[in-house]
């Protein structure tokens, strides 16, 4: 059980997106913050901590669903996030940048569609991290 005067929120991906995740959202380490790879994981930490939010990385869940991946009935906030804008689309080299930009936005509407139709409460992009030459 997560601490009741704090928020607790888990984290559910590949480590790299839970790094990418604590590392660009301002003031997460202040919350509780538990993270979980494989998905018999994440549903047991769902159902032990009772987690206030739950940020799902979109490439870990069953066929793009929530319900299907973590099961319902729990009352947290699921906010599903893509980390990679391009892991959905087609190859797009051919076609002008206005096509591929109408595309890449028919896609992401199309992504957020299901994924609130499947459990989501919330479906967002996270750019990649820019790395910087020190």
């Amino acid at each position: 059980m997560c601490d009741t005067f704090k928020i607790c929120v888990l984290l559910f991906g590949q480590s790299s997106f839970t790094t990418g995740v604590r590392s660009q959202v301002r003031s997460l380490d202040s919350l509780t913050v538990t993270t979980a790879s494989p998905q018999e994981d994440a549903r047991a930490l769902i159902e032990t901590l009772s987690p206030d939010i739950v940020i799902i990385q979109g490439s870990a869940l069953i066929q793009r669903s929530v319900i299907k991946t973590l099961g319902q009935g729990h009352t947290a906030y699921f906010i599903v996030i893509e980390s990679d804008p391009t892991a959905n689309q087609q190859n797009l080299d051919s076609q002008s940048s206005a096509v591929q930009y109408q595309a890449g936005q028919m896609q992401q509407l199309e992504a957020s569609a299901l994924a609130l139709e499947s459990g989501a409460d919330a479906y967002l992009f996270l750019p990649p991290e820019k790395v910087t030459e020190s």
